[in-house]
């Protein structure tokens, strides 16, 4: 720094002692653009001094995250919706149900089946008179019979239904078999069902295969359950007005 030129008198001129003016020097120190202060002191500074000034918060930058391929959520599809539309409408109505199967009428149409099948085959096994063809025959009967059983065993017949199947049952028990017990105890019970609903038809069938069954095992009691069923008759053609047939 250049310092202005002194324009008093020179001290070596003066006498020792002499006070003379002495002049006044202002320097100007720069200051550091820091936060340091300093002081000037015969040319020494201390140290700088701290100032407690607030902090401040450098701002949040967010960092790319890499989350795994399972949590990132699906990229849409674009689905043109021109190729799905139908061109024409296909209206179906509603499936048909399929009914439920009749075990009744099953069993019983088997029954017949049997029975046919084995009278089909009846001349041929009456000429032979080989073993093993009477004994398929006779399973075809039993076979047949064991449908029928099962049927009046198993389900609540109507009247009539009930009548026609005892009737049936009772007449291959009578003809095909040796069960002259049972077939009456079927009949008896089939007589009563046909008196309770009025089946007179079907009364009177089962009145006649009784009776001839009763006459292979006691031919007294057969003719005497005879007179009574004649005098039921006569009584029903006498007075045809009082009984209701169904």
């Amino acid at each position: 720094m250049a310092y202005p030129a002194y324009n008093g008198p020179d001290a070596r001129s003066q006498p020792y002692g002499s006070t003379y003016p002495q002049p006044t020097i202002q320097v100007q120190i720069p200051r550091p653009a820091t936060n340091q202060a300093y002081y000037p002191n015969n040319g020494s500074c201390y140290g700088p001094v701290v100032h407690n000034y607030p902090a401040v918060e450098s701002p949040y930058i967010p960092q790319p995250q890499n989350f795994p391929a399972a949590a990132l959520p699906p990229t849409p599809t674009f689905v043109n919706a021109s190729a799905h539309i139908p061109t024409e409408l296909n209206v179906q109505g509603p499936a048909s149900a399929t009914p439920p199967l009749d075990y009744q009428l099953l069993l019983l149409s088997l029954a017949e089946d049997y029975f046919a099948a084995a009278h089909g085959q009846g001349s041929m096994v009456a000429l032979a008179r080989r073993e093993v063809e009477m004994e398929q025959y006779y399973k075809l009967i039993a076979t047949g019979l064991g449908c029928l059983e099962a049927v009046l065993k198993n389900w609540r017949l109507q009247p009539h239904r009930e009548a026609v199947v005892r009737l049936r049952y009772a007449t291959i028990l009578y003809e095909e078999t040796e069960n002259v017990m049972e077939a009456e105890a079927v009949l008896s019970k089939g007589i009563l069902v046909c008196e309770r609903h009025r089946l007179i038809d079907l009364k009177y069938n089962m009145q006649h295969l009784l009776a001839r069954i009763m006459f292979t095992t006691n031919a007294r009691a057969a003719l005497k359950f005879l007179d009574g069923v004649i005098q039921d008759v006569e009584a029903l053609v006498t007075f045809p007005k009082k009984v209701s047939t169904c």
